[in-house]
């Protein structure tokens, strides 16, 4: 398991550093498989490769991804997922012993999306127990690369507290750190915008 402490610190670099080895990345969203493909990586999705859609439904005709000529399997992005496909992602690394497995993640990474435990107290350190049980080899990776000077990598290092800590105002926060805010949809202009609600992205 390969943690990051902040975006940019490498994870998936980090994988294909490992030489000499045909490596199929598996991240949750076709975006993100298609962004490895451009960058000449093969990849297919989670559901793909599991056979599954939606909450993790399975598919009645499915053929199963062809995994033959692949010694390493990369979960990118794993800790998007809730128990239930963790679950079917452990079966899938049961049933294929022969192949090495990593898996990369973000520390800060939300919880997955509509999993709404009423018998689990900590979401965060249950999913964290999950994925300890499937990877208990783990390293943590903890410097941007893709800032260039230490002042920025401290700034970003007191943004993501601040984001996280419940007792400060998200909106002010923000603003402290030079994000613009817009309120207008006429207004957007740019590419890149952090969005409230995940539809408006």
């Amino acid at each position: 398991m390969i943690e990051g402490l902040f975006p940019g610190v490498g994870k998936t670099t980090s994988v294909l550093s490992y030489e000499g080895h045909n490596i199929l990345f598996v991240p949750p969203f076709n975006k993100l498989a298609q962004q490895i493909r451009v960058k000449g990586h093969d990849s297919a999705t989670l559901n793909m490769l599991l056979g599954f859609y939606g909450e993790g439904q399975e598919c009645t005709q499915f053929k199963a991804y062809n995994i033959d000529k692949y010694d390493v399997i990369c979960f990118d992005e794993i800790l998007i997922n809730p128990p239930a496909i963790l679950k079917k992602i452990d079966e899938f690394m049961n049933k294929h012993p022969e192949k090495k497995y990593f898996a990369t993640g973000d520390v800060g990474q939300l919880q997955p999306i509509n999993w709404n435990p009423n018998n689990i107290k900590d979401k965060r350190e249950y999913l964290k127990a999950c994925i300890n049980e499937m990877f208990p080899n783990k390293f943590v990776l903890k410097v941007n690369k893709r800032l260039k000077t230490d002042k920025q990598r401290k700034q970003l290092e007191q943004l993501q507290k601040d984001v996280f800590d419940p007792k400060k105002n998200i909106m002010a926060t923000l603003k402290s750190f030079g994000f613009k805010v817009i309120t207008n949809m006429a207004d957007v202009k740019t590419q890149h915008n952090v969005c409230y609600f995940n539809f408006r992205t």
